[in-house]
């Protein structure tokens, strides 16, 4: 007996991943802010949406901890521990997958650095194909970054916002 082939639109159904991302610590726009050294990301990989499916247990949990907005620095551990059964099921039931993701800030600011220096819609004497080709672009952007210390970035930073 031949194997049926799946329909497409079945295989991308089964592929489709939503994706809710946030930030978590708050520097604003402080890159050298040396108690935060470092951005963080939170993502959560959902195969149905969450703003439909987790209303219930949203409601619950904010029952459950007794305030308005469920946030990590409001609930504390024991808040968090109270409604972590709920969640915990929830995750469960769902199959969510998180990512989580560190940059340090030093880092991205040397490749704002750089990129701004490179990109030729801004800086004309670049060559279109040293920013247009990702290879040369990302081996300019660390040569860059390797010659640069905190205190250049820093003073380049000021400039720019003065």
């Amino acid at each position: 007996m031949p194997l049926e082939k799946e329909k497409p639109s079945a295989l991308i159904s089964q592929l489709a991943w939503i994706a809710y991302t946030d930030e978590a610590g708050n520097t604003g726009n402080n890159l050298f802010d040396e108690a935060q050294p470092y951005f963080w990301t939170g993502t959560l990989f959902a195969q149905e949406d969450l703003s439909i499916t987790g209303v219930a247990v949203h409601r619950d949990c904010l029952q459950a901890s007794g305030i308005a907005e469920l946030h990590g620095s409001a609930l504390g551990l024991s808040g968090i521990d109270r409604i972590a059964p709920c969640l915990l099921s929830f995750l469960a039931e769902h199959s969510l997958q998180f990512l989580f993701t560190r940059i340090e800030k030093i880092h991205l600011a040397a490749t704002k650095f750089a990129d701004t220096l490179l990109d030729t819609g801004v800086n004309p004497d670049v060559p279109v194909q040293q920013y247009a080709i990702k290879m040369l672009r990302i081996m300019l952007a660390g040569y860059l970054e390797s010659c640069l210390d905190r205190n250049d970035l820093e003073e380049t930073a000021c400039r720019r916002c003065s």
